[in-house]
């Protein structure tokens, strides 16, 4: 019987232990199977490692490369020689400045989504540094938040990426948006207002800025609002596409007469369509203003003689009375 006991036991202990060798049998498997896949993971990781290295390389030999041809143009003498030397010597800095480039992607990519696919690559990092600077000089100019100002960014660069507006960039907008708060408008109301610019700039064929001083302070003259911004610059461009001159003509006629008639009540359309007239007669800019500027006095204001001959034509001069009761001299913007 004890016999019996200790076989039992015996196989008992066997069992166990066989139990415990399959454990750690699978355990090894396990493990092994979780070093292949490290060592899968880490020859993956190698072989990027050793891809960023080479691109690094080939990135420190154009470097080189490029500075060797600078230093090579800069032995060919003179003023130029010594300024070329200094390129070359400033083109050892390229490496360095290669690892600005995650950096600077956000704005790079912001402007070729703003109408800089076009540009080359000087002219793009020029356009990146406009952009920045005009929009630095909008949030001091206007003291946007920053929701205003992630606002005018998307509409700086959904603009330059208009294919109605072909010829303007994200830095154009953003120009545009500075001279119209420079002009009187609150930050929203400048963004609201800049596509009705870029339109104008575009069909008189003049800069976003110009435009944009223009045509704030035009709409300054009328008391019109941001959003009559788009109505302002349909007129102006009408005005200086139907007749001699240019918009710049236009601004100067309108700027010496833009007051007296919108203090006697005159609109916009009438003011403009008067200077578009005298511009048809040869008579331009500062002269044309002048010229509107003593009649709609004169009107408002008659002496007995001009209303007796008015009188004979059959018709009437406005009064300082009348025109008092229709002046129309405050602004929406303010």
């Amino acid at each position: 019987m004890a016999t019996y006991n200790l076989t039992v036991q015996l196989t008992a202990q066997a069992n166990s232990l066989i139990s415990g060798l399959r454990s750690a049998a699978d355990a090894a498997q396990d493990l092994g199977r979780r070093t292949r896949e490290l060592d899968r993971r880490l020859d993956t990781l190698d072989a990027s490692s050793r891809r960023t290295a080479r691109q690094i390389n080939t990135l420190g030999a154009q470097a080189r490369t490029a500075a060797t041809r600078l230093g090579t143009l800069s032995a060919r003498g003179g003023q130029t020689g010594r300024g070329l030397r200094r390129a070359g010597d400033d083109a050892g800095t390229l490496e360095r400045s290669l690892r600005s480039v995650g950096r600077q992607a956000t704005t790079l990519t912001r402007l070729l989504a703003g109408g800089a696919l076009l540009l080359g690559t000087g002219q793009l990092v020029e356009e990146g540094n406009r952009y920045q600077r005009q929009m630095n000089t909008f949030q001091a100019v206007t003291g946007a938040t920053a929701g205003q100002m992630q606002r005018a960014a998307w509409m700086a660069n959904r603009l330059g990426n208009d294919l109605t507006l072909p010829t303007t960039t994200a830095a154009d907008a953003a120009e545009a948006m500075v001279e119209l708060a420079k002009a009187g408008f609150r930050t929203d109301q400048a963004v609201t207002a800049t596509r009705a610019c870029l339109q104008l700039a575009s069909a008189a064929n003049v800069s976003a800025a110009d435009s944009a001083r223009y045509l704030g302070d035009i709409m300054d003259q009328f008391g019109l609002g941001a959003d009559q911004a788009a109505r302002a610059s349909d007129i102006l461009a009408a005005t200086a596409n139907n007749a001699s001159g240019g918009i710049i003509d236009i601004y100067y006629a309108m700027r010496y007469a833009g007051p007296v008639a919108a203090g006697l009540g005159v609109s916009m359309e009438d003011a403009a369509s008067a200077v578009g007239m005298l511009g048809k007669a040869g008579i331009l800019g500062q002269t044309a203003g002048t010229a509107l500027h003593g009649m709609m006095a004169n009107l408002a204001a008659p002496t007995k003689e001009m209303r007796d001959g008015l009188q004979a034509l059959g018709i009437e001069a406005l009064g300082t009375r009348r025109a008092g009761s229709r002046a129309c001299g405050t602004s929406s913007r303010s």
